[in-house]
């Protein structure tokens, strides 16, 4: 899923999102396999918390029968790309999901 499909999914919790590094694959880069280093603003929805900025590594991978592995974890917070800001800053709990396209259209989520 392209991070701005993401963004549209999430408007109510993710307010803005970035990619700050693609992680190489090997020799040659695949649709089907990604690794990418991600920043997102987490909101909810009260004005009492704060927006909470988290990077994550987002690991995706396509299997064979199609289906779609999708796993967040969180980057150490001393990368090179970490920058102080006014944001808390917090560390994104792993999570993951399986993707699979449904005959009908839609999309099954696990």
């Amino acid at each position: 899923m392209e991070i701005d499909q993401w963004l549209h999914i999430f408007c109510s919790m993710v307010t803005n999102a970035k990619i700050l590094e693609v992680l190489s694959l090997g020799e040659e880069e695949s649709y089907k396999e990604r690794k990418q280093v991600i920043s997102a603003e987490f909101v909810l929805a009260t004005p009492y918390v704060p927006a909470r900025e988290a990077q994550f590594v987002r690991y995706s991978h396509q299997q064979l029968d199609g289906s779609w592995i999708v796993v967040d974890v969180s980057v150490d917070e001393l990368r090179q790309f970490h920058r102080p800001s006014t944001r808390s800053v917090c560390r994104k709990r792993p999570s993951g999901c399986l993707i699979r396209d449904m005959q009908n259209g839609s999309s099954l989520v696990t």
